[in-house]
């Protein structure tokens, strides 16, 4: 018996494509590549590039939450 393409986005054959309404996402084919001379990416890995690149300058800009600061004079009582 042949599989057919809805056989394929059932639960019994996990990771082979998932059911988008009437279309369905192919999860098993290759990824598209971006050639600029010698550097070679695929679409994906340079969106997580990218994506952790905004986080880390995400996180060098954000505040951090800050404790009230005690000022004590020198005999130890607060000021």
């Amino acid at each position: 018996m042949r599989a057919t393409a809805a056989d394929l986005s059932s639960p019994a054959h996990p990771g082979v494509g998932w059911a988008i309404g009437r279309r369905q996402l192919a999860l098993d084919t290759p990824a598209t590549y971006l050639n600029w001379n010698f550097i070679l990416i695929s679409i994906p890995n340079l969106l997580m590039i990218a994506g952790m690149i905004v986080v880390f300058l995400v996180a060098l800009v954000a505040p951090f939450p800050r404790h009230a600061e005690v000022v004590e004079s020198e005999d130890g009582r607060d000021a």
